[in-house]
């Protein structure tokens, strides 16, 4: 008969207790911005494209408005917040719930990257695991619709990408062309910094190895992010137009 490892039962009852515990309360306000560093008012506006639609099929919305034409510059938040509202309501829970799960997804992702790096460190691992359920500002950020959960989001999964497949690989390549592009051009502009990075590596290592084919594979995921950005654009009906007046408009910084 297999011993029952309690220690590692135990570890799994906290964290999950601890998952759980993240979804309690949505409806709670935000902390004075000083303190935590985030705008409720801004939580709508994130969000007004995904709410609009969402009551145009309510009949809420006045005939002409049903379509905002909203900037494409954030509209990752656009299909998963107008599920959400679908499926919870137009409340707090419904507005905030994506933000909680990829919350979640972070963990795991950030999680089996440092598995990979640590190998069978099964220690390290379970206490970075608890730090990252238990730290209180990430617990607090991640529980309000802000842009920094959907850029922690795919700058996850980009460290996850990398680490698992290596930039030598073909494979490897082209995800972290398509990811580190879709980072900034579908989740958020200003991850902009994490594509210059990757994109500076990998044609440095192209230039020293006189490996054509690191830029090759890494341009042709950088070309597939491009038409995932525009169709999109096609399926949510934002205004591609509105994104470059956007950006001209705010030369010296970008806002929302």
């Amino acid at each position: 008969m297999k011993k029952i490892n309690y220690s590692y039962c135990g570890i799994i009852i906290v964290i999950s207790f601890l998952a759980i515990a993240r979804f309690f309360y949505l409806d709670q306000d935000a902390p004075a911005y000083m303190i935590s560093g985030i705008c409720q008012e801004d939580e709508a506006a994130y969000c007004w494209d995904a709410i609009m639609r969402a009551k145009a099929d309510n009949g809420d919305v006045l005939k002409g408005f049903e379509q905002t034409n909203y900037p494409g510059i954030i509209m990752a938040y656009t299909p998963l917040t107008y599920l959400s509202l679908k499926l919870f309501g137009f409340t707090y829970y419904g507005l905030r719930i994506p933000s909680v799960i990829l919350s979640l997804l972070i963990i795991f992702f950030l999680s089996k990257t440092l598995a990979r790096i640590l190998g069978n460190n099964r220690f390290v691992l379970w206490l970075f695991v608890c730090f990252l359920f238990s730290d209180f500002y990430f617990l607090l950020f991640s529980r309000f619709q802000t842009p920094q959960t959907y850029s922690l989001f795919i700058i996850s999964i980009i460290l996850w990408s990398y680490f698992k497949y290596g930039y030598e690989s073909k494979k490897g390549l082209f995800l972290l062309g398509m990811l580190t592009s879709f980072a900034f051009a579908v989740v958020y502009v200003y991850n902009i910094f994490i594509f210059a990075a990757f994109g500076t590596f990998v044609l440095l290592q192209s230039v020293f190895n006189k490996r054509i084919y690191f830029l090759s594979y890494f341009l042709t995921g950088v070309i597939a992010s491009i038409v995932i950005y525009f169709s999109l654009h096609w399926i949510i009906g934002a205004n591609i137009s509105a994104d470059f007046k956007l950006l001209k408009d705010q030369q010296g910084g970008f806002q929302i």
